[in-house]
C-alpha cells in the first residue's frame, strides 16, 4: 500500500457520507431508492422489485451512479369539509409522540398559514412539518378556497386532493420520464465511477511501483494518466448532462438556484457526481403517498408489509393528547380515514392483495398467548386490556385456545 491511500480513502468516504441522510427527530421522512436504476412501466407478473423503502431517523441511499431516489412523507394532516387538523393519517412508519398534540381548525377560522424553520404555522401556532404534499402557499390557497365554498361543495374538491396522492399510473409516467431524461447522466457518472475505482485500486496496490519490465512499465505509466483524462472528460460530461436533465425536468425559474448549487457542489467535490442522478430524480419525482410508491415499485412482500402498517394506522389510530376540541378532531379524522382507506384498498386490489387478509389475527407465538394488539401485533397472556400503545387488545381466537389445550 502506498502513500496514496489516505487521499483515496477520503475520496470514497465523501461519497458514503453523502449517501447518509439524517431527518429531524420531530418528523421522519420516507426514502424510496432504486439501486440499479430499473423502473417498470407497469407491474409485471410475477412482479420483481426495482426499489426499496426506508423510514427512520437515519437512512442510507445506494451509492451507485445509476441509482435514483425520491422523498415522500406520511400525511401530516387530516381534513374534511368541516376543517383541518394536524393528525397524521395512514402512517407507514412510527411517529414521534410530540406530534400527537392536536390542533383543529374550521376552514372559516384559518387567518394565516406561514412557514417557519421547516414547520407550518396556522394562525400563528405550530401546526405540522413542511412535507412534499403542501407548503404554506398551497395550504393557504386550499383554506381560502374551502372557506368560500359550501360544505357540500368542499367534499368533491377534497376528495380529488386525496385521490391525487394515490395514483400509480401518474407515478409510472413520471418514473419513465425521469429515467429517459437522466440516462446520459447515469452513463457518464457510471463511466467516471468505474475509472475512479480502477485508478484507486491501481494506486493502493502500487501498480506503478511493481517490478515490471521496461516495456510494461512504460505502458502502465501511460495508461494511468490517460485514465485520469478520461475521468475528467466524463466528469464534465456528467455535469453538462445533469444540467440539461434538471432543466428539462424542472424548467421553472424557481428551480434555477437549486440547480446551480447542486452542480457547483458536484463540480468541486468530484465524488458527488456519482450521486447526481439521485439528486435530480429526488427533485423531479412527484409527491405521492408511500403506499402508492410501494404499489408501483415494490415486490409483493414489501407491499404487504408496508400496506399492513398503513391499514393498521387507519383502523387503530394512536390516542391524541392536548386536544382542545376532540369532537371536531374526531369528525375530521373519521372523514379522512374513510377516504384514505378507500384509496388504499383500491391500490391493493390492483396488486391482488386483500386488506382483510393483511389485518387478520396473527398465529399465536406460544400456548399462553390469548390476545394481541391489532396495531403493533404484540401478543399477551391476558385476555383483555390495553396495549402500551393505547390500543384495546383483541382475542386470538380458536387457534390460540386449541394450542393451549
Amino acid at each position: 500500500m502506498t502513500q496514496w491511500w489516505p487521499l483515496i480513502a477520503a475520496f470514497w468516504a465523501v461519497l458514503l457520507i453523502d449517501c447518509v441522510t439524517i431527518f429531524s427527530a420531530r418528523w421522519r421522512r420516507v426514502l424510496v431508492t432504486g439501486a440499479w436504476g430499473r423502473i417498470p412501466r407497469r407491474p409485471p407478473a410475477p412482479f420483481r422489485a426495482c426499489a426499496g423503502m426506508q423510514c427512520g431517523r437515519v437512512v442510507f441511499a445506494p451509492p451507485l451512479p445509476v441509482a435514483w431516489q425520491a422523498y415522500t412523507d406520511n400525511l401530516p394532516v387530516a381534513f374534511s369539509p368541516e376543517g383541518i387538523c394536524n393528525l397524521t393519517t395512514g402512517a407507514i412508519g412510527s411517529e414521534p409522540a410530540a406530534l400527537r398534540a392536536v390542533q383543529s381548525w374550521r376552514w372559516e377560522d384559518i387567518r394565516s398559514v406561514e412557514k417557519k424553520g421547516g414547520r407550518l404555522w396556522v394562525n400563528e401556532q405550530d401546526f405540522c412539518a413542511v412535507t412534499v404534499y403542501a407548503d404554506a402557499a398551497e395550504l393557504w390557497a386550499l383554506a381560502q378556497r374551502c372557506a368560500t365554498l359550501a360544505p357540500d361543495e368542499r367534499e368533491p374538491l377534497l376528495g380529488r386532493v386525496v385521490a391525487g396522492w394515490f395514483r400509480p399510473s401518474r407515478l409510472r409516467r413520471a418514473l419513465a420520464r425521469v429515467q429517459a431524461r437522466t440516462a446520459a447522466l447515469a452513463f457518464f457518472a457510471s463511466t467516471n465511477a468505474a475509472i475512479a475505482l480502477a485508478v484507486s485500486i491501481c494506486l493502493v496496490a502500487d501498480v506503478p511501483g511493481m517490478a515490471w519490465d521496461h516495456r510494461t512499465y512504460s505502458l502502465v505509466t501511460w495508461v494511468l494518466p490517460m485514465l485520469g483524462l478520461y475521468a475528467a472528460g466524463a466528469h464534465v460530461a456528467a455535469l453538462v448532462s445533469g444540467w440539461r436533465a434538471h432543466r428539462r425536468l424542472l424548467p421553472g425559474r424557481e428551480h434555477t438556484a437549486h440547480r446551480i448549487n447542486m452542480l457547483l457542489a458536484a463540480a468541486f467535490v468530484p465524488p458527488q457526481v456519482f450521486r447526481l442522478r439521485a439528486q435530480v430524480t429526488a427533485a423531479a419525482l412527484p409527491a405521492l403517498h408511500p403506499l402508492a410508491w410501494l404499489a408501483t415499485v415494490a415486490d409483493a412482500g414489501a407491499l404487504r408489509q408496508g400496506a399492513a402498517r398503513v391499514l393498521r394506522d387507519l383502523r387503530w389510530p394512536l390516542a391524541t393528547v392536548d386536544d382542545p376540541d376532540p369532537h371536531l378532531t374526531a369528525r375530521i379524522a373519521s372523514w379522512m380515514r374513510t377516504r384514505v382507506m378507500a384509496e388504499a384498498e383500491r391500490l391493493l386490489a390492483l396488486r391482488g392483495v386483500s386488506a382483510d387478509e393483511l389485518l387478520a389475527a396473527p398465529e399465536p407465538d406460544s400456548p399462553e398467548s390469548r390476545s394481541y394488539c391489532p396495531r403493533c401485533r404484540d401478543q399477551f397472556t391476558k385476555p383483555a386490556g390495553l396495549c402500551p400503545c393505547g390500543t384495546p387488545l383483541a382475542a386470538l381466537g380458536k387457534r390460540a385456545n386449541h394450542l393451549k389445550t
